[in-house]
């Protein structure tokens, strides 16, 4: 027989083999002994006193029992509503800051072309302060706004104090971030609405030349503030209309789109010239 093949044989006294019979052993001695024992219970010599005590005994240990599976269910749910609610409050924060990160996106992509272009120019204040001021109404109107859907926000998703004044300082500052863009921008367009005037050049004549044309055929009682797409619609009623001269005006300066309709900021530029027409 080869050594290979004596390796392959297992061996009697193994630990494996030698494990089980300890095991084996140790439940026959106990075993034995358990059978072999004198049990004998004297009713006689058990009075009130230790019944009493056996039963406050068997009593403590149901309510140590008791007590922690109650403690450890609590502590489950606790934790299973802490997890939801913090998933929740992550997810309607996420969402705010998102929807507030891409207003800023878009104001930053609105005036950060014209920066360079007409940050020296000179600017009037006192004009500039005026026009502000009209805006600050309207401003504070939509921030109120604003707070109150927070507030019921929060009480819908029954923050307590310290997170709702958390919540409410975070919106602060990024309402703050918001407004100085929309100040920026607004100062930008009024240095280049200012020049235009002074110098004659650039969109502004065209521009008004439209706000007249839109003034004949729209209706008095509706808002500046009307949606874009009344701006729109008129323009395509009118387009054809219109001399060669002004559609040339309009593309030359980016005030139409590919698909022939009046750009945002051509909109913006005429709303700001019916304002101070108005």
């Amino acid at each position: 027989m080869t050594d290979k093949a004596k390796e392959n044989i297992p061996s009697i006294l193994s630990l494996r083999n030698v494990r089980d019979l300890v095991v084996l052993i140790f439940f026959g001695v106990l075993s034995y002994k358990l059978f072999s024992i004198d049990l004998s219970l004297n009713i006689k010599e058990f009075g009130f006193t230790d019944l009493l005590s056996m039963l406050v005994a068997f009593f403590a240990i149901a309510l140590s029992v008791a007590f922690y599976f109650k403690a450890t269910d609590t502590s489950n749910r606790f934790y299973d509503n802490s997890y939801a609610f913090t998933k929740d409050v992550s997810e309607i924060l996420g969402r705010m800051e998102a929807g507030f990160g891409e207003r800023l996106r878009h104001l930053d992509e609105g005036y950060t072309g014209i920066r360079d272009r007409f940050d020296k120019l000179p600017f009037d204040s006192a004009k500039a302060m005026e026009e502000i001021e009209k805006e600050n109404e309207e401003i504070k109107k939509k921030e109120a706004e604003q707070r109150k859907t927070l507030e019921e926000l929060a009480q819908k998703a029954h923050l307590v104090e310290s997170e709702k004044t958390a919540l409410f300082e975070h919106m602060e500052m990024l309402n703050r971030d918001l407004e100085e863009s929309k100040l920026e921008a607004r100062r930008l367009q009024k240095i280049m609405h200012m020049n235009e005037m002074k110098h004659g050049e650039g969109p502004f004549e065209v521009l008004q030349y439209l706000v007249r044309r839109f003034s004949d055929v729209r209706d008095p009682e509706i808002s500046l503030k009307s949606p874009l797409s009344s701006y729109r619609n008129i323009f395509r009623k009118l387009k054809n209309d219109l001399p060669r001269e002004a559609i040339r005006d309009l593309e030359m300066h980016g005030l139409i789109d590919d698909e022939g309709d009046l750009t945002r900021h051509a909109i913006e530029r005429i709303r700001m010239i019916e304002r101070k027409m108005a």
